[in-house]
């Protein structure tokens, strides 16, 4: 895992470029282990199933 990710702005469409602490990445590659996620798998699923991702008004909660 990279210590640097980014993510496109929905409102700009451009892309953010953010750092990921060492912690951060050790959680998350043990959640993608426990979940058993591929790479072309959502990090966060959606609860319900018309989304195979969270929204963001899951996340705002």
């Amino acid at each position: 895992m990279t210590a640097r990710a980014s993510v496109m702005q929905q409102k700009t469409q451009r892309p953010v470029q953010f750092e990921i602490t060492e912690q951060t990445r050790e959680s998350l590659e043990a959640w993608i282990e426990a979940r058993g996620l591929k790479a072309a798998d959502f990090l966060f699923p959606s609860r319900l199933h018309t989304s195979p991702h969270l929204s963001t008004r899951q996340y705002a909660r």
